[in-house]
């Protein structure tokens, strides 16, 4: 039988003290994580029954905007700060080359008292996770990283009843500010609190005694000119513009390379995609029929003159409308194919 050295014997003891001061800094590592994970889920507070059948809300964290809806889906919206004319494309751009989750952007333009249009953007994104904790984690880095695109744009976290009146707003509520948070111990139902009553027709909707339609594109060109949606600013109307945006994941990327490969029979190195899912929604008011249908033609015509179908929605006029004037909490997209570099077109 060998003879173990003391040599030997030294370094198993220092091995083992090693291992022990491993594990026990592991333990510490899995109380401090269950500590957070218990910390995020304390910031969630649940809303109404009436709330949750209605709108398939479970939680929210009333200080970020952040809600959890049915089937482990999360939503949270910023507001976007500092985009203008002249870094549009340039954030944009930088945007999609570091996106990695589902995003909406959409952008208000309101009448103010002088007749001026007045802008307001937001983002949501759109996040699957069983816990609070991996929404926050994968946020707060995709947040980083696009605050970094460019130095005059920022995403700026708000509050949850920041967000609700907002949306009660863009359904033409008027009067003060609600308080959404402590409504949940009142046992109020946020639909009824925030959205309002839509009357449906064929292809446009009547609310608050005013004229709207939704529209959406149906058909793209391989390649957008211009960025030529501020000319849709010129008909100086309330509008609502919607950019949805759904990046490929890894695999779906490895699909469409396997995809090209095998239809032009050759292998592919370095795969870059420059494809992304994209569809673009614009809600108008206006104050009666013939300003409505007027409004539509003059859409219509602007991206004619671009080779792109814009269309009345016909028969899920709620759905859009529901889901763009709630930024996605009601959730509906329809998306097309288009390359990367056409995005900024996009996004008026």
């Amino acid at each position: 039988m060998t003879k173990v050295s003391k040599i030997e014997k030294k370094a198993l003891k220092q091995k083992r003290k090693e291992e022990k001061a491993a594990k026990k800094a592991e333990r510490i590592r899995e109380k401090e994580h269950k500590k957070e994970i218990e910390r995020l889920n304390k910031m969630l507070s649940p809303v109404s029954r009436k709330t949750f059948n209605s709108l398939g809300i479970i939680a929210f964290d009333s200080k970020v905007a952040t809600i959890r809806k049915t089937d482990n889906n999360w939503i949270k919206t910023y507001k976007i700060e500092g985009m203008t004319d002249e870094n549009r494309n340039e954030f944009i751009d930088g945007l999609m080359k570091i996106i990695s989750v589902r995003a909406r952007i959409s952008s208000n333009f309101k009448l103010s008292e002088s007749g001026r249009l007045v802008r307001t953007d937001f983002i949501t994104f759109f996040v699957s996770a069983e816990i609070y904790e991996t929404v926050k984690l994968a946020l707060d880095a995709e947040v980083e990283k696009i605050n970094n695109i460019c130095n005059e744009v920022n995403l700026v976290e708000i509050s949850l009843n920041c967000y609700m009146n907002q949306v009660k707003r863009n359904f033409l509520y008027d009067g003060e500010e609600l308080d959404f948070k402590s409504m949940t111990k009142r046992k109020n139902d946020w639909l009824e609190d925030a959205f309002e009553n839509i009357i449906l027709k064929d292809d446009y909707f009547e609310i608050n005694e005013r004229i709207g339609a939704c529209l959406q594109v149906v058909q793209l060109p391989g390649v957008v000119q211009e960025n030529f949606l501020f000319k849709l600013l010129e008909i100086n109307k309330p509008m609502m513009f919607i950019t949805d945006i759904q990046p490929y994941s890894n695999q779906e990327n490895e699909d469409l390379k396997e995809i090209i490969q095998r239809r032009f029979n050759q292998e592919i190195g370095e795969f870059e995609n420059n494809y992304v899912n994209v569809g673009l929604t614009i809600v108008i008011i206006t104050d009666d029929m013939e300003q409505k249908n007027a409004v539509i033609d003059d859409l219509q015509e602007i991206f004619c003159h671009q080779k792109m179908v814009i269309a009345p929605v016909y028969g899920n006029t709620a759905d859009v409308l529901e889901s763009s004037f709630s930024y996605g909490l009601r959730d509906y997209h329809s998306m097309r194919n288009i390359q990367v570099e056409q995005v900024k077109q996009l996004v008026v």
